[in-house]
């Protein structure tokens, strides 16, 4: 869990800075986004961490096999679970966790950003990021990376850096850009950025305007870009 949390602050801590902006709870239930929905009044250990991600402990005994039965609801459109990469689909479904995971769903189409491990995961600007995109049949999707020095206040006076992740779908393309804006005291001048496209048709061509590395695997594609100035716009585009 230390691990998955330190791989994961850009994603939490973008997600606080988002509370803070708009006055949000940064852990929600269900049904702020699903008022309509009674299902979504009778989740109360499942819950919104940020506005991409649910989470649902596992709250039940294990079996001998140590295998925990869980069931849940997950609000309508498409779900990955983190651990398995499986695909779900809005609705009631049954899980089996052992104690190496637990319920842990991203919506499709959301640009999930995260870091490399490290000890201390706030001890540093992030100069290497990697962004997985799980698309299934989700046309679009975006995200903001927020940073900031991470000690002072100074973001209230507009020092720090969101930067807009989009991913886009038409017949012909996948696109994905990144449009940095703002700055701040110790920003990374340049970062390497890692980018995992899951559940991918495969693609004929890649085009961008950074220097590049990718191969096809075996559930995607993966785009490597080295030394990246962190402050200028970069964009994708692979042909279908």
């Amino acid at each position: 869990a230390f691990r998955l949390r330190s791989r994961m602050m850009p994603y939490i801590y973008s997600a606080a800075y988002e509370s803070y902006e708009h006055s949000l709870p940064l852990v929600r239930p269900l049904y702020y986004e699903s008022p309509d929905e009674e299902k979504a009044y009778q989740c109360p250990t499942t819950y919104y961490l940020g506005k991409d991600i649910i989470v649902s402990p596992v709250c039940t005994p294990s079996g001998e096999d140590g295998i925990a039965k869980v069931s849940l609801w997950l609000p309508e459109g498409e779900w990955y679970d983190l651990f398995t990469l499986k695909r779900y689909s809005g609705g009631d479904i049954a899980l089996s966790k052992d104690i190496f995971s637990f319920p842990l769903f991203v919506r499709a189409g959301a640009p999930l950003v995260t870091q490399p491990y490290r000890d201390r995961m706030c001890s540093a600007a992030y100069t290497e990021l990697d962004i997985t995109l799980l698309l299934g049949n989700a046309k679009e999707g975006s995200a903001v990376l927020y940073e900031d020095d991470g000690e002072s206040e100074s973001y209230k006076e507009g020092k720090c850096r969101k930067t807009k992740i989009t991913f886009s779908k038409t017949d012909e393309e996948y696109r994905i850009s990144l449009e940095p804006q703002g700055n701040f005291d110790g920003s990374p001048d340049f970062r390497d950025i890692k980018i995992n496209l899951l559940d991918i048709p495969d693609a004929d061509s890649i085009s961008t305007n950074a220097e590049i590395k990718w191969e096809k695997k075996d559930k995607g594609i993966s785009l490597k870009a080295k030394a990246v100035p962190a402050n200028e716009a970069i964009e994708f585009v692979l042909k279908r």
